[in-house]
């Protein structure tokens, strides 16, 4: 068992993930109690505690129902600037009288957010039918908010959206917004490539390709000052045809070694940037999807992780039924899925619990020796991996440089 394990040399189901993903989403703003939460933190974390006081950083319950509380007062404000003069700052009103950190103006009071019971702080109105200190029953009628794709919860998240647009200014009428677009489009960025077999492929937007373009070429054209690419796959073109509103999501490369040119792909493609995915096996010579009634690798939307073992068999991290996810919501159970044969009937090879964040696994080669890895992500920072040698070596169907 190896704790954070070194990456490993060679990965038969190496990644290839796009440069920057596209600006042109939808825009997404800070929702204001999030924003409040910031602004809290920040004040809190610029003065230093006093002797004695807890060093861990806590917001309080009246925090927390200052998040939900009904706006009091709409704001309207310019839009975003670098800084802001203190007279600005001092018309502007937030729902709750919390502290402002020096993140918006120099000139603006810092309040330290005391960890003892007597704060400064006064607590906003509590929500209607609760009564003091009943904090949780407040929990209870909000969990709702834990369906994040419900109907209330989206509903909840646009409103909050729409307050934050007030307080902040849209940022689409910050000449910023435009700037920062300019360059993201602009046709003299680099594009950086990934060498998959004898081309060097890259994932590009531009004004033209919203969604992008996955495009390759040869080496000695890469080296000139303005290559000729041939697309791969055209995003824009393909959401059109099939209606949906695709975003790239990168793709596992299927790495037999031996001399053998990478031919297939299992590429993954979300609608609308969610973290969910679909993922589709790819010709890479044909420039098509494999059909599934062809044979092809096809697995329908959601949180999966998914990479080659050989050319007929994956490692698949999927929504297997109940008790398969973790509580986060990703893979719990990974399974061998072989070509032919239905998601249903494939074998369980790896489990973690329900506690994790994820469970994984992949195929690497190292010197000839075929490993597959087993991961258990325990956290957003820390993980659990264990190997073990596989049959094929030099000669089988496992990976290698290509």
């Amino acid at each position: 068992m190896l704790n954070k394990a070194l990456p490993p040399s060679t990965h038969i189901g190496a990644s290839c993930k796009a440069d920057r993903m596209p600006l042109r989403s939808s825009t997404r703003v800070l929702p204001s109690f999030l924003l409040i939460t910031l602004r809290v933190a920040h004040s809190a974390s610029s003065k230093p505690l006093p002797e004695g006081s807890s060093n861990s950083f806590n917001i309080n319950s009246s925090v927390l129902r200052a998040a939900f509380a009904p706006t009091q007062r709409s704001v309207s404000s310019p839009s975003l600037t670098p800084s802001l003069a203190k007279d600005a700052v001092d018309k502007l009103k937030l729902r709750t009288p919390l502290p402002v950190g020096p993140g918006l103006t120099s000139g603006a009071p810092r309040t330290h957010l005391s960890t003892s019971a007597t704060s400064t702080t006064p607590d906003p109105p509590l929500p209607a039918g609760n009564k003091p200190g009943d904090l949780q029953s407040f929990e209870e009628k909000h969990l709702w908010l834990e369906e994040v794709e419900g109907k209330e919860a989206l509903a909840w998240v646009k409103d909050r959206n729409k307050d934050a647009i007030g307080f902040v200014g849209d940022p689409k009428k910050d000449p910023l917004h435009d700037r920062l677009l300019s360059i993201y489009d602009s046709k003299d960025k680099i594009p950086y490539a990934s060498k998959i077999g004898s081309f060097y492929y890259n994932f590009w937007t531009d004004e033209n390709n919203i969604r992008g373009i996955w495009r390759r070429t040869t080496l000695d054209e890469y080296k000139t000052k303005a290559p000729g690419w041939e697309t791969v796959i055209d995003l824009d073109a393909l959401g059109k045809e099939e209606g949906e509103s695709w975003v790239w999501k990168g793709c596992s490369v299927l790495r037999e070694g031996g001399g053998a040119q990478p031919d297939r792909v299992l590429m993954s493609l979300s609608r609308g940037g969610s973290d969910a995915a679909v993922v589709r096996e790819f010709d890479l010579n044909a420039k098509a999807f494999v059909a599934e009634a062809d044979g092809g690798f096809v697995l329908p939307e959601g949180k999966s992780d998914v990479s080659w073992q050989s050319r007929d068999v994956v490692i698949v991290g999927a929504d297997f039924g109940e008790g398969s996810l973790t509580s986060s919501g990703y893979p719990r159970v990974v399974k061998e899925w072989k070509r032919g044969t239905p998601l249903s009937e494939a074998y369980g090879a790896f489990e973690g619990i329900t506690g994790d964040v994820a469970v994984g696994g992949y195929v690497s080669k190292h010197g000839g020796v075929l490993l597959e890895w087993r991961t258990r992500s325990l956290t957003f920072y820390t993980s659990k991996s264990w190997l073990r040698p596989l049959p094929g070596g030099a000669g089988g169907g496992g990976g290698g440089p290509p």
